[in-house]
């Protein structure tokens, strides 16, 4: 709902043309250069509408290139999350990806493995046992090596491991690095430890869900996604106030310029939320094109993977991971069966991936199959991209209410219907998960919108929550503050004593 992360300035426009020669003073109109330029009719009406002509073309080839900005033309999607203008002043040289063909030996099945037959909601995952991992070899020559400019190198705050430290960094340049510091209050990275006034409850403190008691949560999941989550108090508190309950489950977003995000984890459980994490598989502000599918089925980000399982196996808690969301779209690097992707990639990607973690035994990972509404694409289909009951946890849908047609109420099925219909056809034993939710409209279709939502999410047992996106995005006000009657709807839906807490404080 990005990437929206490649999309160039919407509202770009070419360049005003020069004045004309006639209106330059003399001295500089009986200048060889000027004559010459006349000469060659610059500054000529003639001249003056085909330098126009020429940027509009220009600037409409930019925009539109699917080749260089995927995302372009996405029916019903809301970008993930502002990536901070990048500010470091480090120039580093980075080898990130290998480019040599030889693929990593694996014995990850290539076909989709027999779906269950039973029809009620899955309880436990089986798990692939007969994958052999090669052990990741160093790059060889002829590896991909990537020279990083200055610009590209974006500071965040899983980057530091205490408070004090992004606070210092971004005291120091407080407007290079404004991205540590989200809301804008003037303190950076809020939620890492190390901060005086930081009083979030150690884990220890939590009664924190095994990875089995949340496949089947006791309770249903409310979550939220803010720009700067985890680390940014005040937008997780403005947004609990204004639902006037807090949530239970945070969604953030990672790519593959970022290792396992160690803080981020334990900030989340710390506040009692389950984290959420959307693993998109770019490289941060690359300069030369982004990982094809392909590239990891072949092994080439064996390592990349095999560390960030270890981190999360050894980090022991809960973690739901949301690979390659919105796959079934057309607007992203990794959309199947586009942007040099072949069809059916992201399955073999998907699986090699899930048994790289298996290997590791990164047990504690939920893993969450999650694909865009389906009503507003061109292939409403989403079996091509499912890639097996084995290897799928929670089923996970975007859906966005954008424009409403006149004479449409908006109403939940509006919005959820044909892709629960479509979901249910595929994996019918699985749970769901609304993995990214908005409403974008008038402020009358909000609240109606919110109201039918709320009622929606109960008329089907299969769906266990939904993570909310509280941010602005695409020029429009997302949050549910964005009105008073915007948030009193918000709060009486999630009021619901069935949304609770997930890893309340143990007694004193």
């Amino acid at each position: 709902m990005s990437p929206r992360h490649l999309r160039p300035s919407a509202d770009a426009t070419p360049a005003p043309s020069a004045e004309p020669s006639r209106h330059l003073p003399t001295h500089l109109v009986a200048s060889p250069t000027v004559r010459g330029l006349r000469r060659l009719g610059v500054g000529t009406i003639p001249f003056n509408v085909a330098s126009i002509a020429l940027l509009v073309a220009m600037s409409t080839f930019v925009v539109m290139s699917p080749s260089s900005i995927p995302g372009v033309g996405a029916p019903d999607q809301l970008a993930t999350v502002d990536r901070p203008a990048p500010t470091t002043t480090l120039a580093t040289t980075t080898t990130v990806a290998r480019t040599s063909t030889t693929e990593a030996t694996t014995t990850a099945p290539s076909t989709t493995k027999p779906p269950t037959t039973s029809t009620a909601p899955t309880t436990t995952r089986p798990r692939s046992t007969s994958t052999t991992i090669k052990p990741a070899a160093k790059a060889p020559a002829g590896d991909l090596v990537v020279a990083v400019p200055t610009s590209a190198v974006v500071v965040r705050c899983e980057d530091f491991t205490v408070q004090p430290e992004a606070q210092s960094s971004f005291d120091a340049d407080p407007v290079g690095r404004a991205g540590l510091d989200g809301d804008g209050d003037g303190v950076a990275c809020e939620q890492l430890p190390g901060r005086t006034s930081n009083l979030l409850p150690a884990l220890s403190a939590r009664r924190i869900p095994t990875v089995e008691q949340m496949l089947r949560p006791s309770t249903r999941l409310y979550g939220v996604h803010t720009p700067q989550a985890p680390f940014a108090t005040s937008e997780i508190d403005d947004f609990s106030n204004a639902a006037e309950k807090a949530p239970n489950t945070l969604l953030f977003f990672q790519n593959f310029s970022q290792e396992f995000p160690q803080s981020a984890m334990t900030t989340s459980w710390s506040r009692g939320m389950l984290p959420m994490i959307s693993f998109e598989p770019i490289i941060q502000n690359s300069t030369v094109g982004q990982p094809k599918l392909a590239d990891i089925t072949s092994g080439n980000w064996d390592d990349y993977f095999t560390r960030w399982a270890t981190a999360a196996k050894a980090d022991g808690h809960p973690i739901a991971l949301r690979f390659g969301q919105e796959m079934n779209g057309n607007w992203y690097t990794w959309s199947d069966g586009r942007f040099g992707n072949a069809n059916g990639d992201f399955i073999l990607a998907w699986r090699h991936i899930h048994d790289l973690f298996d290997a590791v035994g990164a047990d504690n990972v939920i893993w969450v199959w999650s694909v865009n509404r389906v009503d507003n694409l061109p292939d409403k289909t989403v079996a091509r991209v499912y890639p097996g009951d084995d290897y799928v946890d929670w089923i996970g849908a975007s859906g966005y209410l954008r424009d409403v047609p006149s004479g449409v109420t908006p109403t939940f099925d509006f919005t959820f219907g044909q892709t629960l219909a479509a979901i249910k056809a595929v994996a019918p034993g699985k749970l769901v998960m609304l993995t990214e939710v908005g409403a974008g409209t008038t402020e009358s279709n909000r609240v109606q919108w919110l109201t039918s939502f709320f009622q929606g999410l109960l008329d089907h047992p299969e769906i266990i929550g939904f993570n909310w996106f509280n941010a602005f995005k695409d020029g429009g006000d997302w949050r549910i503050q964005y009105s008073d009657a915007t948030s009193a709807a918000f709060a009486r839906g999630v009021a619901d004593s069935r949304y609770g807490e997930l890893a309340p404080l143990l007694p004193a």
